[in-house]
């Protein structure tokens, strides 16, 4: 039960707090001032009571502690999640080992000051100094997205009343510019580059299939009846080593090929100078073969395909200095919006968004603007209604007067001056 003694020790007084926390634990807490004393038991006993109480002790629990235990909770992510994690977690000065556990003594700054320490204004000035240091907006806004559900976890935990990273505005970035090829520039990088990889620069250039995806497409995901591709996995490059997973968003989707590319693939897989089924896909849960690899048959490392053999051929084929592999998945989309006129949903589910608003979002632009299509058609409508209510008998009316003649009343009205 909660109680304030009053106390006095060689000429001295004091009162001293006690209560009971939620778990029946007694905690006291000794001030000079009864009215102190007073506060702090009426702010305990309301937490209690909207059961928002936070022992006061557990906030002395350090950041990279806590930011430890948090990143335990992620190990279902996807490895490349997982690394950006850490490194968002070392812009906090947060050092973990290969095992995911703190090492205290190569952290610094942040992850070595007490959760109850960390203010709104504290965080504002760790933001700047990732500014100042030249790192990019969108890092400084990834860095605190982490730092903030660290601490969301250190409410969950008991270990705090309250977020200081809500509310915390990151500088705004400017999505990375991407490249859109036409039809004809798919097809001259195709021709351009080694034969060995046109069925590939085909396929997603045509169908939006991600780099990830390309990787690690097996043989048994092709139906050739059907032209139609099932994605269901991903393999990207993760410190030189191909990590295998889920697609993104986890969610598998079927994409259908146009004719021509699902022959262009066929023809590829019929040259093949290996035995396709002695590829090795360094993926022990699924040892299927790939369909593209490297010549030797090996799985297919983006990495070094960018540096010896997409770059150059994009330089002979004269297309845009700075194209992306991933710039065919956009390029495939706007194919399919601007010469197709696919609508947002089919795009979508083609390249396998979560939420058509998210095509929406990126590709959105590529839509022809409809405004003065509307405008036009309203005009039409409002002088299809004008002549309607023409010929009702017995209302009166006013005839719709001609463009021509309208202008000419305007430039011929009085001129109003101004008596300011």
């Amino acid at each position: 039960m909660a109680s304030i003694e009053r106390r006095e020790r060689n000429g001295k007084i004091t009162y001293s707090a006690r209560f009971r926390d939620p778990s029946g634990a007694s905690k006291r807490k000794v001030f000079d001032r009864l009215v102190d004393a007073k506060q702090w038991m009426h702010e305990n006993e309301t937490s209690k009571a909207k059961g928002a109480y936070v022992d006061p002790s557990a906030g002395r629990t350090l950041f990279g502690e806590q930011a430890a235990r948090w990143f335990t909770t992620k190990a279902a992510s996807k490895p490349a999640t997982r690394k950006a994690y850490r490194q968002c977690l070392g812009y906090a000065g947060v050092i973990l080992d290969d095992a995911g556990k703190l090492d205290l003594s190569a952290s610094t700054g942040l992850a070595l000051t007490r959760l109850d320490r960390i203010d709104t204004m504290a965080l504002r000035e760790w933001q700047a100094t990732l500014t100042a240091s030249g790192k990019s907006a969108s890092r400084v806004r990834n860095a605190m997205l982490v730092v903030r559900q660290v601490l969301t976890s250190a409410i969950e935990s008991g270990k705090l009343a309250r977020n200081a990273a809500t509310g915390i505005k990151a500088p705004k970035s400017q999505r990375a510019e991407m490249h859109f090829l036409e039809a004809p520039e798919v097809e001259r990088l195709a021709d351009t580059i080694d034969p060995r990889y046109r069925a590939m620069v085909l396929l997603s250039g045509w169908t939006g299939l991600r780099a990830c995806e390309i990787t690690a497409l097996r043989i048994k995901d092709l139906d050739m009846l059907r032209s139609t591709v099932r994605v269901r996995e991903g393999a990207t490059e993760v410190d030189g080593k191909l990590e295998w997973g889920a697609v993104k968003n986890y969610e598998a989707r079927t994409v259908r090929m146009p004719a021509s590319v699902r022959d262009e693939l066929a023809a590829y897989l019929a040259q093949r100078p290996y035995n396709a089924s002695a590829d090795t896909t360094d993926d022990p849960k699924d040892p299927s073969p790939l369909v593209f690899t490297s010549p030797e048959g090996r799985p297919h490392r983006e990495g070094a395909f960018m540096a010896r053999i997409f770059r150059p051929a994009v330089t002979r084929a004269g297309l845009v200095n700075g194209l992306r592999f991933h710039d065919l998945r956009h390029s495939a989309a706007s194919v399919a919006i601007r010469e197709v006129g696919a609508d947002i949903l089919t795009v979508s589910k083609m390249l396998g968004h979560k939420d058509a608003s998210i095509t929406l979002t990126v590709y959105g632009h590529l839509y022809p603007s409809s405004a003065d299509a509307l405008a036009d058609r309203l005009d039409e409508v409002r002088r299809g209604s004008t002549r309607l209510a023409a010929r009702v008998d017995g209302v009166p009316t006013v005839a719709p007067v001609p463009a021509s003649v309208a202008s000419s009343q305007v430039t011929t009205l009085p001129t109003v001056r101004n008596a300011g």
